[in-house]
This record gives structure tokens, C-alpha cells and sequence, in this order.
């Protein structure tokens, strides 16, 4: 919705947070806490990924088009 100047303004964020184990994955892995991730280099066994989507006005809600992560393996 527009506002009385015509600027579109709310509150709302994407933060994508991870969190690894050295246990195998398939099992029954204990997981590090979730940390939030905004760049790094992660090295465990498996790692999961998730995002939080948060606003302070529910007339607007947040549209992701493409969300990723790239990961290499080390040798």
C-alpha cells in the first residue's frame, strides 16, 4: 500500500542461519546450535540451512524469487 507520499516502507528481513554436525547424517547426528549465517567457510560432515522471514507489518509479507547456497567439497 502506498503511503500518503507515495513511498512503499515496512519493516521486514531474510536471514539465513546454518548449523553442522561431524556425525553421520543418515544417523542420529548431534547438531551445533543454529548460528546465522551471513558468509563463511564451514567444514563438517553435513550442515543444514534454513531462513527466517520476519516483518513488523502484516500488510506486507516478503516474495523470495531465488535463495541459495553454494557449496564445494574439500579434497
Amino acid at each position: 500500500w502506498a503511503s500518503f507520499d507515495g513511498d512503499f516502507t515496512s519493516e521486514a528481513d531474510a536471514r539465513v542461519y546454518s548449523r553442522e554436525t561431524d556425525d553421520d547424517p543418515a544417523g542420529s547426528p548431534t547438531w551445533a546450535a543454529w548460528q546465522l549465517l551471513e558468509s563463511a567457510e564451514l567444514t563438517a560432515r553435513a550442515i543444514q540451512f534454513k531462513v527466517a522471514l520476519t516483518t513488523t507489518d502484516p500488510a506486507f509479507n516478503i516474495e523470495i524469487s531465488t535463495l541459495s547456497v553454494v557449496a564445494d567439497t574439500a579434497d
